[in-house]
């Protein structure tokens, strides 16, 4: 008779390795109840219009933010998102993109929700890492909310969007 005592801990997780392209991290993924693989912060830039970041599903999503690591300087200059494209409960209105210490505001507008997403551009900025943070959405803050938000990114853009979001900024990289 076996017992988990007799495991060794790395036989009882699920690892999952990013290879190609940034490594895509972020501030949290799902939900609080339930953090399941689909929901990890590389399908927003994963290619995959059927898969994407969903992020605060019973929460506000403001401040929530995705990590590109390009793990060398890189330049950006734009950044193309998709958003849900079926019917969600908000929708990104507000991007931070963060590095080095330098910002770039961008808003997403309703070309963002169709199938062919948006790309937006803006003054370049360099980094190796790449914070790009939610700071605003179509309804007001509130402390708590039925649904979930996401973010996910096209083929060619670590963000983009799928039934929730998905946004890409390495369609503009160096």
């Amino acid at each position: 008779m076996s017992t988990t005592l007799d495991l060794d801990a790395d036989d009882t997780r699920t690892v999952a390795i990013q290879l190609g392209g940034p490594t895509v991290t972020a501030s949290r993924f799902g939900n609080p109840v339930t953090y399941t693989l689909d929901d990890r912060p590389v399908h927003a830039s994963d290619g995959d219009l059927s898969t994407a970041w969903p992020v605060a599903a019973f929460a506000e999503g403001r401040g929530e933010f995705l990590r590109y690591d390009f793990g060398a300087p890189t330049t950006i200059d734009s950044l193309h998102a998709i958003q849900p494209l079926v019917e969600a409960n908000r929708h990104i209105t507000e991007i931070e993109i963060r590095a080095a210490g330098e910002r770039r505001v961008v808003d997403l507008t309703m070309l963002s929700r169709l199938p062919d997403g948006e790309t937006v551009g803006f003054e370049p900025i360099s980094g190796s890492i790449f914070d790009i943070v939610i700071t605003d959405l179509d309804v007001p803050v509130l402390s708590t909310i039925r649904g979930a938000h996401r973010l996910s990114g096209s083929p060619n853009s670590p963000w983009r969007g799928r039934a929730y979001n998905r946004m890409d900024p390495t369609s503009g990289a160096d």
